[in-house]
C-alpha cells in the first residue's frame, strides 16, 4: 500500500514507490523539477507488458539538473549519485507526469541515458617473484553500482573482520595457500563517486618449474571472459548478457617483478579483439627484469542476438585464450 509521504518522513520507512514520492515532493520544494518513473525491471523480460498494466515492479525517479536528466534509484543506500544497478539500465519504464501536468499519450520505453555513471573496474597490480612464492600489492578502483556491494559486505564489519573476510575473497581466487598482510579502504563510508581498496598479500608455491625454466600465471584477478556458459553451436533466442556482467569497462596495470639474476624467456603476444562496440586489448612491454601489461576491456552489455552468437562466442573464445597464457623465466 503506498504510504504517505509525511509517514515516510516520520517513520524512515517505506519502499521504492514512498521513497521516489518522497524525493518528488523534497525536490520540488528545492525548485527541481522531478517525476516518478515506473519500473519493469530486466529480470522480467522485454516483451511481458502491455498498457494498461499494473505489473510494473519498482519505482525511480528522475530529476532534471542543469538541462541533463539523471535516473534516481533511491532503495539502495550504497549507490554513488546517478549510478544504475545492471537490471535497470535498459528495463522497460513508464514516466508518470509530474504533479499538475496533463497526461498525454504515453508508451513504455526503455531506460537509455547518456548521464548514467559507467562502472568501472581498475586495478594497479604489482608482483614481485620471490623463490616459489608471489608478492602482491594491488590497488583496486570501482566506479558507479559495483562500489555498492563493497560498501554492503565491508562498512559495518571490524577491521578484524574486514580482514578475515577479505583474505577469504582473495583465497578464492587461488589453489595455494594466501596470506592477507595488509588491508585497507578509502570511500568505504562515503557515497563518493568510486571506492578504492589497496592490499598487499603472499600466495604460496604459485611459481610452476618445468626443468630449468620457471612459469607463472598472469593474476589480472578479473575474469571478463567465460566460454562455459556458451558451448552450443547456435542459439534460438537471444543471451541477456547484463545478466552474466554488471561492468562497462575494465583496466588493468600489471607489473610483473622477477628480481635481479632472472630474465624472461617467453611473453605472450600483444593482441587486439572486437565484437561491435565491446573492444579487448592487451599489451606486454619488457623493460629489464621488469614486465608490464596493459590490459583494458569495454563490454556493451546489451542482448546479444542469435545471429551474432557465433561472432560474439569467436570474441570471448580469443580472449579466453589470450589469458590462458604463462610468463616463462628462468
Amino acid at each position: 500500500m503506498p504510504q504517505s509521504i509525511s509517514k515516510v518522513l516520520s517513520t524512515k520507512l517505506g519502499d521504492c514507490k514512498d521513497l521516489s514520492s518522497l524525493f518528488v515532493a523534497l525536490a520540488s520544494k528545492a525548485g527541481l523539477q522531478a517525476q516518478l518513473i515506473l519500473v519493469d525491471t530486466r529480470d522480467n523480460g522485454v516483451k511481458d507488458m502491455v498498457l494498461p498494466s499494473m505489473e510494473f515492479n519498482h519505482c525511480i525517479t528522475l530529476v532534471k539538473l542543469n538541462g541533463k536528466d539523471y535516473y534516481l534509484e533511491l532503495t539502495d543506500n550504497n549507490l554513488p549519485f546517478a549510478s544504475l544497478p545492471y537490471n535497470l539500465n535498459g528495463a522497460l519504464i513508464l514516466p508518470v507526469p509530474p504533479y499538475g501536468q496533463k497526461v498525454s499519450a504515453t508508451t513504455i520505453t526503455t531506460l537509455q541515458t547518456a548521464n548514467r555513471m559507467h562502472d568501472k573496474n581498475i586495478k594497479l597490480i604489482n608482483v614481485a617473484v620471490s623463490g616459489k612464492d608471489l608478492k602482491m600489492k594491488v590497488q583496486s578502483k570501482r566506479f558507479g553500482a559495483i562500489t555498492s556491494a563493497w560498501r554492503n559486505d565491508y562498512a559495518t564489519l571490524t577491521e578484524e573482520q574486514q580482514n578475515k573476510s577479505f583474505e577469504k575473497f582473495v583465497s578464492d581466487q587461488y589453489k595455494n595457500q594466501v596470506k592477507l598482510e595488509n588491508l585497507s579502504f578509502v570511500g568505504l563510508n562515503q557515497l563518493t563517486d568510486s571506492l578504492i581498496t589497496n592490499y598487499n598479500y603472499t600466495v604460496k608455491n604459485e611459481v610452476i618449474e618445468a626443468g630449468s625454466m620457471k612459469m607463472i600465471k598472469i593474476p589480472f584477478l578479473d575474469i571478463i571472459a567465460s566460454i562455459e556458459n556458451f558451448s552450443s553451436d547456435s542459439r534460438q533466442f537471444p543471451i541477456e548478457y547484463w545478466s552474466y556482467e554488471n561492468t562497462d569497462m575494465y583496466e588493468n596495470n600489471i607489473v610483473i617483478d622477477l628480481g635481479a639474476g632472472q630474465k624472461f624467456i617467453e611473453i605472450p603476444e600483444s593482441k587486439t579483439y572486437s565484437f561491435k562496440k565491446s573492444t579487448y586489448s592487451i599489451k606486454y612491454v619488457k623493460e629489464g627484469d621488469k614486465l608490464k601489461i596493459y590490459r583494458k576491456v569495454s563490454l556493451q552489455r546489451n542482448d546479444i542476438l542469435p545471429a551474432d552468437y557465433e561472432a560474439f562466442k569467436n570474441f570471448f573464445t580469443n580472449i579466453v585464450e589470450s589469458e590462458s597464457k604463462y610468463i616463462v623465466f628462468k
